[in-house]
């Protein structure tokens, strides 16, 4: 655990001394070992150190891949709020694809997607909101 700690700590000097390959080199060491070790906290240390140094050596293509991330995160959470909505319509057979109907309404009026999930409380887990 100690070995992941000092590499890591050897990246971050690296990177602040601007000797990326090093940075790189010592992130990559750190990230392994820490796994390894089972540190996640190192290991998301060290990533955050290929990331600096990356953005650093080639900010154009380091922001295609944070943006590719990006939209890779939006796509999850989006799959997330659809499989919500069709848990709130399979819950009630009145409610049946009730949010299908609606994200596609919302789509041809240029609603955002989380006003696809019009009832959150169909699942009884916002009842609390009801009387608020």
């Amino acid at each position: 655990p100690d070995d992941a700690r000092v590499e890591a700590l050897a990246a971050h000097i690296a990177l602040n001394a601007d000797d990326l390959d090093r940075a790189l080199t010592r992130a990559g060491r750190a990230a392994e070992t820490a796994e390894r070790a089972g540190l996640p906290d190192v290991v998301c240390e060290a990533l955050e150190v290929v990331g600096r140094a990356l953005r650093r050596r080639d900010p154009v293509a380091s922001n295609s891949a944070f943006e590719r991330a990006d939209r890779l995160e939006r796509r999850q959470a989006l799959t997330s709020l659809r499989v919500l909505a069709r848990a709130v319509d399979a819950r009630d057979s009145s409610t049946q694809r009730h949010s299908e109907r609606v994200a596609a309404l919302a789509a041809r009026s240029r609603v955002t997607e989380a006003d696809a999930l019009t009832d959150p409380g169909g699942l009884g887990a916002f009842r609390v909101l009801e009387w608020a």
